[in-house]
Protein backbone atom coordinates (compact mmCIF):
# COMPACT_ATOMS: atom_id res chain seq x y z
CA UNK A 1 0.00 0.00 0.00
CA UNK A 2 1.13 3.80 -0.99
CA UNK A 3 1.78 6.42 1.69
CA UNK A 4 -1.24 8.71 -0.49
CA UNK A 5 -4.44 9.13 -0.60
CA UNK A 6 -4.82 6.26 -2.60
CA UNK A 7 -4.69 2.52 -1.26
CA UNK A 8 -2.88 0.26 -3.46
CA UNK A 9 -3.93 -3.07 -3.67
CA UNK A 10 -1.34 -6.03 -4.94
CA UNK A 11 -4.07 -9.13 -5.86
CA UNK A 12 -2.14 -12.57 -6.68
CA UNK A 13 -4.08 -15.60 -8.37
CA UNK A 14 -6.73 -12.64 -9.75
CA UNK A 15 -7.24 -14.62 -12.82
CA UNK A 16 -10.18 -16.62 -11.06
CA UNK A 17 -12.08 -17.49 -7.91
CA UNK A 18 -11.54 -15.71 -4.91
CA UNK A 19 -8.22 -13.54 -6.49
CA UNK A 20 -10.89 -12.40 -9.33
CA UNK A 21 -13.44 -11.72 -6.64
CA UNK A 22 -11.18 -9.94 -4.64
CA UNK A 23 -10.65 -7.47 -7.54
CA UNK A 24 -13.82 -6.97 -7.90
CA UNK A 25 -14.52 -6.27 -4.62
CA UNK A 26 -12.28 -3.61 -3.97
CA UNK A 27 -12.64 -1.73 -7.50
CA UNK A 28 -16.19 -1.40 -6.68
CA UNK A 29 -16.36 -0.53 -2.62
CA UNK A 30 -12.99 1.86 -2.71
CA UNK A 31 -13.38 4.26 -5.70
CA UNK A 32 -9.79 5.53 -4.97
CA UNK A 33 -7.94 1.98 -5.36
CA UNK A 34 -5.36 0.94 -7.45
CA UNK A 35 -5.59 -2.83 -7.87
CA UNK A 36 -2.52 -4.60 -9.03
CA UNK A 37 -3.74 -8.05 -10.62
CA UNK A 38 -1.63 -10.82 -11.09
CA UNK A 39 -2.57 -14.36 -12.96
CA UNK A 40 -0.74 -16.74 -15.41
CA UNK A 41 -2.89 -15.94 -18.23
CA UNK A 42 -4.44 -11.86 -17.01
CA UNK A 43 -5.35 -11.11 -20.73
CA UNK A 44 -6.96 -14.62 -21.27
CA UNK A 45 -9.64 -13.66 -18.44
CA UNK A 46 -12.72 -12.55 -19.74
CA UNK A 47 -13.45 -10.83 -16.92
CA UNK A 48 -10.86 -9.34 -15.25
CA UNK A 49 -10.22 -7.62 -18.87
CA UNK A 50 -14.00 -6.28 -18.68
CA UNK A 51 -12.60 -5.40 -15.03
CA UNK A 52 -10.08 -3.62 -16.50
CA UNK A 53 -12.32 -1.79 -19.00
CA UNK A 54 -14.89 -0.37 -16.45
CA UNK A 55 -12.04 0.79 -14.04
CA UNK A 56 -9.22 2.38 -16.52
CA UNK A 57 -6.32 2.95 -14.62
CA UNK A 58 -7.74 1.61 -11.36
CA UNK A 59 -7.25 -2.22 -12.36
CA UNK A 60 -3.81 -3.33 -13.62
CA UNK A 61 -3.47 -7.14 -14.95
CA UNK A 62 -0.03 -8.34 -14.42
CA UNK A 63 1.23 -11.35 -15.44
CA UNK A 64 2.83 -13.60 -12.82
CA UNK A 65 -2.38 -37.62 -2.25
CA UNK A 66 -1.20 -38.71 0.64
CA UNK A 67 1.88 -38.68 1.94
CA UNK A 68 3.46 -41.80 0.52
CA UNK A 69 1.30 -42.04 -2.61
CA UNK A 70 2.82 -38.42 -3.93
CA UNK A 71 5.51 -37.63 -5.80
CA UNK A 72 8.71 -35.48 -4.82
CA UNK A 73 8.07 -33.22 -7.55
CA UNK A 74 4.47 -32.74 -6.51
CA UNK A 75 5.62 -31.27 -3.19
CA UNK A 76 8.18 -28.79 -5.02
CA UNK A 77 5.22 -27.88 -7.07
CA UNK A 78 2.38 -26.83 -4.34
CA UNK A 79 5.67 -25.85 -2.05
CA UNK A 80 6.64 -23.18 -4.93
CA UNK A 81 3.15 -21.79 -4.91
CA UNK A 82 2.33 -22.01 -1.16
CA UNK A 83 5.52 -21.55 0.41
CA UNK A 84 7.75 -19.24 -1.63
CA UNK A 85 5.91 -18.02 -3.70
CA UNK A 86 4.52 -15.51 -0.54
CA UNK A 87 8.29 -15.20 0.29
CA UNK A 88 9.43 -13.70 -2.95
CA UNK A 89 6.30 -11.33 -2.68
CA UNK A 90 6.92 -10.37 0.43
CA UNK A 91 10.94 -9.84 0.11
CA UNK A 92 10.24 -7.30 -3.20
CA UNK A 93 7.20 -5.23 -1.55
CA UNK A 94 8.99 -4.78 2.38
CA UNK A 95 9.92 -1.82 1.66
CA UNK A 96 6.97 -0.84 -0.28
CA UNK A 97 5.06 -1.75 2.65
CA UNK A 98 7.16 -0.21 5.19
CA UNK A 99 6.90 2.96 3.20
CA UNK A 100 2.59 2.69 4.00
CA UNK A 101 1.23 4.22 6.98
CA UNK A 102 -1.31 0.87 6.96
CA UNK A 103 1.06 -1.06 5.66
CA UNK A 104 -0.98 -4.81 5.19
CA UNK A 105 0.21 -8.71 4.24
CA UNK A 106 -2.45 -10.81 3.58
CA UNK A 107 -2.10 -14.66 3.07
CA UNK A 108 -5.13 -16.95 1.99
CA UNK A 109 -4.67 -20.02 3.97
CA UNK A 110 -6.74 -23.20 4.51
CA UNK A 111 -7.75 -24.56 7.60
CA UNK A 112 -6.58 -27.85 6.16
CA UNK A 113 -3.14 -26.17 6.99
CA UNK A 114 -4.02 -25.54 10.91
CA UNK A 115 -2.33 -28.50 13.30
CA UNK A 116 -4.76 -27.63 15.56
CA UNK A 117 -7.48 -28.83 13.43
CA UNK A 118 -5.44 -32.06 11.44
CA UNK A 119 -7.57 -34.73 13.20
CA UNK A 120 -10.72 -32.25 12.37
CA UNK A 121 -10.29 -32.25 8.31
CA UNK A 122 -9.57 -35.43 6.46
CA UNK A 123 -7.74 -34.13 3.07
CA UNK A 124 -5.57 -37.12 1.60
CA UNK A 125 -3.44 -34.19 -0.60
CA UNK A 126 -0.49 -33.99 1.59
CA UNK A 127 1.24 -31.80 -0.51
CA UNK A 128 -1.64 -28.81 -0.26
CA UNK A 129 -1.98 -29.34 3.03
CA UNK A 130 1.76 -29.45 3.91
CA UNK A 131 2.15 -26.28 1.97
CA UNK A 132 -0.48 -24.60 3.62
CA UNK A 133 0.82 -25.30 6.94
CA UNK A 134 4.74 -23.61 5.96
CA UNK A 135 2.74 -20.53 4.56
CA UNK A 136 0.68 -20.39 8.32
CA UNK A 137 4.29 -20.55 10.12
CA UNK A 138 5.89 -17.99 7.47
CA UNK A 139 3.32 -15.36 7.81
CA UNK A 140 2.97 -15.89 11.67
CA UNK A 141 7.04 -15.45 11.71
CA UNK A 142 6.69 -12.05 9.35
CA UNK A 143 3.99 -10.87 12.52
CA UNK A 144 6.91 -10.94 14.47
CA UNK A 145 9.93 -9.72 12.64
CA UNK A 146 8.06 -6.78 11.50
CA UNK A 147 6.65 -5.07 14.47
CA UNK A 148 5.13 -2.61 12.12
CA UNK A 149 3.09 -4.61 10.08
CA UNK A 150 -0.65 -5.95 9.98
CA UNK A 151 0.01 -9.58 8.85
CA UNK A 152 -3.31 -12.27 9.18
CA UNK A 153 -3.56 -15.30 7.51
CA UNK A 154 -7.22 -16.19 6.73
CA UNK A 155 -8.71 -19.03 5.40
CA UNK A 156 -10.76 -20.10 2.50
CA UNK A 157 -11.02 -23.69 0.85
CA UNK A 158 -14.41 -24.67 -1.06
CA UNK A 159 -13.39 -26.16 -4.36
CA UNK A 160 -11.73 -28.40 -6.69
CA UNK A 161 -10.07 -31.55 -4.50
CA UNK A 162 -11.89 -30.40 -1.06
CA UNK A 163 -15.56 -29.45 -2.52
CA UNK A 164 -16.58 -32.57 -0.77
CA UNK A 165 -15.21 -32.00 2.23
CA UNK A 166 -17.07 -28.87 2.31
CA UNK A 167 -20.11 -29.50 1.33
CA UNK A 168 -20.89 -30.13 4.82
CA UNK A 169 -19.57 -26.69 6.00
CA UNK A 170 -20.67 -23.15 5.28
CA UNK A 171 -20.06 -22.62 1.42
CA UNK A 172 -19.91 -19.23 0.39
CA UNK A 173 -19.33 -17.90 -2.84
CA UNK A 174 -15.97 -16.38 -4.19
CA UNK A 175 -17.82 -12.75 -4.26
CA UNK A 176 -19.18 -13.06 -0.72
CA UNK A 177 -16.11 -13.81 0.86
CA UNK A 178 -14.29 -11.49 -1.03
CA UNK A 179 -16.89 -8.84 0.58
CA UNK A 180 -16.13 -10.27 3.74
CA UNK A 181 -12.12 -10.11 3.51
CA UNK A 182 -12.34 -6.59 1.92
CA UNK A 183 -14.22 -5.12 4.76
CA UNK A 184 -12.06 -7.78 7.05
CA UNK A 185 -9.06 -5.81 5.74
CA UNK A 186 -9.89 -2.64 5.91
CA UNK A 187 -11.02 -2.57 9.62
CA UNK A 188 -7.81 -4.64 10.30
CA UNK A 189 -5.14 -3.53 12.92
CA UNK A 190 -1.91 -5.18 14.20
CA UNK A 191 -3.72 -5.23 17.85
CA UNK A 192 -6.79 -6.89 16.64
CA UNK A 193 -5.77 -9.39 13.65
CA UNK A 194 -2.19 -9.18 13.82
CA UNK A 195 -0.54 -12.59 13.83
CA UNK A 196 -3.60 -14.36 14.28
CA UNK A 197 -5.29 -17.48 12.19
CA UNK A 198 -8.91 -16.19 11.12
CA UNK A 199 -11.84 -17.81 9.23
CA UNK A 200 -14.38 -16.33 7.15
CA UNK A 201 -16.81 -18.21 8.93
CA UNK A 202 -15.31 -19.51 12.42
CA UNK A 203 -13.45 -16.72 13.63
CA UNK A 204 -10.13 -17.30 15.43
CA UNK A 205 -8.49 -20.84 14.53
CA UNK A 206 -5.32 -22.67 16.27
CA UNK A 207 -2.13 -22.21 14.20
Amino acid sequence: MSDTAATTYLVTGATRGLGLALVSAIAAKDPSAVIYAGGRHPSGTPRLVELEAKYTGRVVPNSTGKVHETTAQNYEDHFAVNVLGPIVLFQAFRAILKASPHPRFIAISSGAGSIGLVGNISIDNAPYVMSKAALNWIICKIHFENDWLIRQSIIKDTTGKFKEVFDSLIIRQPDEVANILVDTVSESTREKYGGQFHSVDAGRHDW
